[in-house]
């Protein structure tokens, strides 16, 4: 088979998180489990979900499913141990997020540089609201790059 090999591309300069705690932080309460109504309570108080999903009981129920999955990949990965990341590490947060700060900042275990964190107006899903601001923050982290 004809194989890609990755070692032939630079490096990265920088990674870019958004709305994530720290990789090293477990959580105690996987949601990926929560029968459909709680598991669905929390998604409405996340927000983000177009209220015309909410309205088609099938669309709903295929929504869950992918979003279920997608809590079972984060709530199942398990951290390991390893070489501090040698790049700057940027994370995008909305202030209402149902993140805390330490978990945010516990991001700071990973570089060896300093984490720069950045804050927006609104809950997990901030970019929904003022896309625009979020593209130029973006914009302008790449610049310093």
């Amino acid at each position: 088979k004809n194989k890609k090999h990755l070692h032939h591309l630079p490096a990265p300069k920088l990674l870019i998180c958004s709305g994530r705690k720290a990789p090293t932080i477990i959580d105690a309460d996987p949601k990926h489990v929560y029968p459909t109504s709680a598991f669905r309570a929390m998604l409405q108080e996340l927000g983000g979900i177009p209220e015309l999903v909410w309205q088609d009981e099938d669309l709903m129920a295929l929504f869950e499913a992918i979003i279920r999955a997608d809590f079972e990949l984060i709530e199942t990965t398990y951290y390991q141990t390893g070489a501090p990341i040698e790049l700057p590490i940027h994370l995008l947060l909305g202030r209402q997020d149902l993140i805390s700060s330490v978990d945010a900042y516990a991001w700071q275990q990973e570089p060896t540089l300093p984490l720069a964190v950045s804050y927006f107006p609104g809950g997990h899903f901030y970019f929904q609201q003022d896309w625009q601001s979020l593209a130029n923050k973006i914009n302008s982290i790449l610049a310093a790059c």
